[in-house]
């Protein structure tokens, strides 16, 4: 394996033999140059053309959402291609910023995990978590991208709710320039709308209301102790659906339409969420399983979502339980 990686973007040369491993996944590995820290260089295990012409497209037609200088930034955003060997040779993979004192979206909303590794991200940082990521949604819209691969994993995020998107290079890109597209290749059939269950994605073209369908499932995970909006208890004989069946069939158990489906008894009511948030699940997942054009917007539910937070109140007897 080569050692060296030039990017002719900003002129610098990693050598990941003196490079701290920090991640591996299906397409590469992950590391911290040592002349760059503040910077994370993907080195791709099986790098194609499709690939490197799709973060040039990135480069030239970035996303923003905020301050590019904030700690952690709130995307994961390419800044560099890598070259093996000289700036002119074989593409190998990408720098971006480097996360710093985050974790995954799942260690605050699991209620066990947030009590081991987060015990002061409370009720209120759960719902500022929520509208963070509702607003890196709207950014990501408003720029024409479709994130595609929604899930708990793609989202990281710090003791003061900040989140940051990774892995943006699996999102769906278009060329401005030429039309094509590049799709996402992959997601969870948790986080999948209805109307995707069961296909297959490299033949699919995702669009805004698929992820707001996703988004919706990351929103109610956050506010209702990691349950999933589709989990609950079967109410007919015979082996309950999955999860994935039961989002195909639209079993919401906090609609209006009648379902084989109840709520969990461990799992918080539903009633005791904010009026307006409920009408947004019941928008996302009931109204919207016939007409995705139902769906919340991202920029809905930060707007709901702030709302919400003003209205939080603290407990009189226990100053991390807000409600």
């Amino acid at each position: 394996m080569n050692m060296k990686y030039f990017c002719p973007q900003n002129g610098l040369v990693i050598d990941i033999s003196r490079a701290t491993l920090i991640g591996s996944g299906g397409e590469g590995r992950i590391f911290e140059p040592t002349n760059a820290p503040h910077l994370a260089a993907k080195i791709l295990d099986r790098p194609t053309r499709s690939q490197r012409l799709k973060l040039e497209i990135m480069l030239a037609n970035p996303c923003s959402r905020g301050s590019r200088t904030s700690t952690p930034p709130p995307l994961a955003w390419p800044v560099g291609v890598l070259f093996a060997n000289s700036p002119r040779g074989e593409f190998a993979g990408y720098l971006m910023p480097k996360l710093r004192h985050c974790r995954s979206l799942v260690d605050v909303y699991n209620p066990k995990t947030r009590r081991q590794k987060g015990p002061f991200f409370d009720y209120r940082y759960l719902m500022r978590a929520a509208q963070n990521l509702s607003s890196i949604l709207a950014a990501a819209h408003a720029h024409g991208y479709v994130i595609g691969d929604l899930n708990e994993s793609n989202f990281l995020v710090t003791n003061t709710a900040r989140v940051s998107a990774v892995d943006t290079d699996s999102w769906q890109i278009r060329d401005p320039a030429s039309g094509r597209l590049f799709r996402s290749l992959v997601g969870k059939p948790d986080f999948t709308p209805p109307e995707l269950q069961g296909k297959v994605f490299s033949g699919v073209d995702r669009n805004e209301l698929h992820d707001r369908f996703g988004l919706g499932v990351l929103v109610f995970k956050l506010l209702q102790e990691g349950n999933h909006p589709f989990d609950g208890v079967y109410t007919l004989s015979g082996e309950p659906p999955t999860i994935q069946e039961r989002i195909a069939s639209g079993y919401f158990p906090f609609g209006n339409r009648g379902v084989p489906l109840t709520a969990k008894p461990s799992a918080p009511p539903f009633r005791m969420l904010n009026a307006t948030l409920r009408e947004l699940f019941i928008r996302c997942f009931e109204t919207g399983h016939s007409d995705p054009r139902k769906r919340p917007s991202a920029q809905t539910w930060f707007s709901a979502l702030s709302e919400a937070e003003a209205k939080l109140i603290v407990c009189a007897k226990n100053g991390t339980h807000w409600y």
